[in-house]
């Protein structure tokens, strides 16, 4: 009887010394991880899962097609993940976890990174010029435990032009010999979702960084000057300046300004798929005065065909 009660003790000191304490801010280095909880892969080293990519093209159409689309998978403290996809998107294989998917379609004088957009600047500091591109992104929960696992990259328009189109009157006209200019508050770089349309409707944002951008104007058979540039967007909490150098016949330069800030303040939401168009019509005094008799402002569609 003494030897089986000995043996009991025994057996119960043992299992006293493995066992497991979980205490509040402390895991027993002997006891087993904790659950991760629902949709988490306990054990990411292994196992991957299939995200579907695809593009959500209601709001832009893709404006290379022959081209393949870049997409960038990034996590945080992990490596980027980049693949190139068809317009009807493709398959990634990851570990599950919480990845921003980037979307994006080559353009010159464009970067992407970090789900922001950067034009190049010029030598003098002002924007180069953008090829016209698409992108979006968004941000993928990878689970575990669901099949079928599926997301839609928000596809916008990146650029816009801006038609800038002046008419002169009046007796200063034929001293005239050229004009060109420059537009003060566009942007430089900026989220990717915050092109034409911006995801979440508003009208303006603030770029993270902006500048000038100049302007040449070249004169058409019907006495008007044009000029066009393709922008990444206007800074929304900046101003819209536009400076218009004339150049007359005895070497005299006269500079007319413009507060076109209220002229574009719908640049990044209405009727985006086309060109933005600023028309003034400036009468030029025989004394080198400016006046401006008329002006407005909106898509191609309306403007030009007025």
């Amino acid at each position: 009887m003494k030897k089986r009660v000995v043996y009991m003790i025994a057996l119960c000191c043992l299992a006293l010394s493995t066992a497991c304490s979980v205490k509040e801010g402390f895991i027993d280095k002997d006891c087993p991880d904790p659950d991760p909880g629902p949709g988490v892969d306990p054990d990411p080293g292994t196992d991957r899962e299939s995200l579907q990519i695809v593009f959500d093209w209601s709001e832009a159409t893709q404006v290379n097609p022959d081209e393949l689309i870049h997409i960038v998978i990034a996590s945080s403290g992990e490596e980027e993940t980049r693949l190139e996809s068809g317009p009807d998107g493709t398959t990634a294989e990851l570990q599950s976890g919480t990845y921003q998917v980037t979307g994006y379609e080559n353009a010159d004088n464009v970067t992407v990174a970090n789900e922001v957009v950067t034009v190049a600047t010029r030598e003098d500091g002002t924007a180069a010029e953008p090829g016209a591109f698409t992108g979006g992104t968004i941000e993928a929960q990878v689970r575990a435990d669901v099949d079928d696992q599926i997301i839609e990259i928000p596809m916008r328009w990146q650029t816009r032009q801006l038609i800038i189109r002046v008419r002169f009157e009046g007796e200063g006209v034929p001293e005239l010999v050229s004009t060109d200019g420059n537009l003060e508050g566009v942007t430089f770089s900026r989220p990717i979702n915050e092109g034409f349309a911006p995801l979440d409707g508003e009208p303006r944002h603030a770029a993270l960084t902006s500048g000038t951008i100049t302007y040449e104007f070249a004169a058409d058979a019907d006495g008007w000057y044009q000029g066009m540039r393709t922008l990444l967007g206007i800074d929304g909490d900046g101003t819209q300046l536009l400076h218009m150098m004339l150049h007359f016949s005895d070497g005299f330069t006269k500079e007319f300004t413009h507060d076109a800030t209220q002229d574009m303040y719908e640049f990044h939401t209405y009727n985006v798929h086309e060109p933005w168009v600023i028309v003034f019509v400036l009468n030029l005094g025989t004394g080198f005065e400016i006046i401006m008799t008329d002006w407005n402002s909106g898509p191609s569609s309306v403007i030009i065909a007025e």
